[in-house]
């Protein structure tokens, strides 16, 4: 038949090449350039000699969690551990070490381990007598308020919270490093039994202002999430820390307050803790009451602590429990929960990240 015929033609035509149609050439693609890490600045520099750890921060650009970090001393040198690396942002770090007693000039090098890219900058380790001859008081360090001037505040007007560490010297460097001088402010709270700084600055009569205030400061430090805290949360810290009992008669102070419903404890809790520190989620939904009868349900008060956020523009309300120091102990202790809360699914999640989401 005609269609078949058809068919038969159709298989057996073939379009061929002209010779003179050379294929078109194979043009690799051109490599990306390699992103340069650099290091802008060290600080403090100089540092002073002290058999106790010491926080160096490390301003620059391109830092990853996956660099090797490696100081050098005079006849000596040392591979960071992860513990003593604190990447703040890719263009901040910290380092925590001991420099010893003896004067000397420190190198700092680091490495990415994939572009195999290196960076080198020194620091100098002196004397206490000759920083003190340098300079007779840091103007910084005078310039920060303690307690006593949050204590005199407004307790309904509103300050904002940038910064916490397990190091004052952090807190310094920081201001520092962004030119902030008026209106600081510092508290301590004890953390695993040991002290913690936070830094504040400004005084605003609301909230607006205080919200103002804080999306001017994004602008300038882009990396920065200030906390809007009224005066009243701050003093109400400063009192129970002044009446607490010493360091070693003080339960495990990471542990989560004791009553659920406590939104400033809550919060304040969730702030104290080590950002490179890991937590449980357990529960997420529309509404406080169920958290609350969650809770409850499950026995959980003092061991999880709930926090409000948006989603989706709605409020939401996330549970999470306990403290762990890294995300592998986290995600083992799923395992040694109470049958009743895998239903619930449980992950892993960074306190940096429940911080970034903080009101």
């Amino acid at each position: 038949p005609a269609p078949v015929a058809a068919k038969e033609a159709k298989k057996q035509t073939v379009i061929a090449k002209p010779d003179s149609e050379p294929e078109p050439p194979q043009v690799p693609a051109p490599a990306l350039p390699a992103t340069s890490i650099i290091i802008s600045d060290i600080s403090p520099n100089p540092v002073n000699s002290s058999r106790k750890p010491q926080t160096i921060a490390i301003l620059g650009k391109h830092f990853s969690k996956d660099m090797n970090v490696t100081v050098f001393w005079s006849g000596g040198h040392k591979i960071l551990s992860g513990r003593q690396i604190n990447i703040i942002s890719p263009t901040e770090m910290e380092l925590h070490i001991t420099v010893g007693r003896n004067p000397d000039t420190w190198k700092v090098r680091l490495q990415d381990p994939l572009s195999k890219q290196t960076v080198e900058a020194r620091f100098k380790v002196v004397g206490a007598t000759a920083l003190k001859t340098r300079q007779p008081a840091n103007h910084l360090q005078r310039g920060f308020n303690g307690k006593n001037w949050i204590t005199k505040q407004n307790p309904k007007h509103f300050t904002l919270q940038l910064l916490s560490s397990q190091h004052k010297n952090s807190l310094l460097a920081f201001a520092k490093r962004h030119g902030l001088r008026e209106d600081l402010a510092w508290f301590a709270r004890l953390h695993n039994r040991h002290p913690w700084y936070a830094l504040i600055q400004g005084r605003y009569p609301d909230r607006a202002q205080a919200k103002r205030a804080a999306n001017m400061m994004i602008k300038n430090i882009p990396t920065l999430k200030p906390w809007i805290r009224p005066f009243a949360d701050i003093q109400k810290i400063i009192h129970q820390e002044a009446v607490t009992p010493p360091p070693a008669a003080i339960d495990t102070p990471s542990r989560p307050p004791s009553s659920p419903n406590d939104k400033t404890s809550n919060a304040a809790w969730l702030w104290s803790q080590d950002p490179s520190h890991y937590t449980l989620q357990l529960l997420g939904g529309r509404t406080e009451a169920g958290i609350l009868h969650f809770i409850r349900q499950h026995k959980l008060a003092g061991k999880a602590v709930y926090y409000r956020t948006l989603r989706n523009k709605r409020p939401w309300y996330i549970l999470v429990y306990n403290n762990y120091p890294d995300h592998a102990r986290a995600k083992a202790a799923i395992a040694n929960l109470p049958g009743s809360l895998h239903k619930t699914r449980p992950w892993p999640r960074s306190f940096a990240s429940i911080q970034a989401e903080l009101q």
